[in-house]
């Protein structure tokens, strides 16, 4: 999941991955956008390696302040954005596999995009692994 830049940043990176709603489709006007990405080319015994891996790349930034910086510096910041960020946990990065009450919670909401008419066809667990 994630909000700007990153959504236009992956989307630049994966052109070929589908966006289930926009801000526009929920008739939102100057709101960051919110993604849920999933990934089918990653067998389920790579999962728990990958996950482990965006954590410890999240611990060395928020350890080495300047390195965090030099990231954001390569996706257009100017200032030390990633480094506040990642310090004061604001937008904490927490990568675990989806548990029953998450998965609930998001469907949940994709329902609730629906009901609003953001959505075409009412969202199922299907969306997820």
């Amino acid at each position: 999941m994630g909000w700007e830049p990153s959504v236009d940043q992956t989307l630049n990176l994966y052109p070929d991955f589908d966006v289930l709603v926009s801000t526009e489709d929920l008739n939102l006007e100057n709101s960051w956008q919110f993604i849920l990405g999933v990934n089918d080319d990653i067998s389920d015994e790579d999962v728990e390696a990958l996950l482990g891996a965006l954590n410890a790349a999240a611990d060395k930034m928020r350890q080495d302040p300047e390195l965090a910086d030099s990231y954001g510096e390569r996706q257009g910041y100017t200032d030390d954005t990633v480094s506040r960020v990642l310090e004061d946990e604001s937008l904490p990065i927490d990568a675990r596999p989806l548990d029953d009450e998450i998965r609930e919670s998001l469907l949940a909401d994709l329902t609730t995009a629906h009901e609003a008419g953001a959505l075409t066809t009412e969202p199922s667990a299907d969306v997820f692994r």
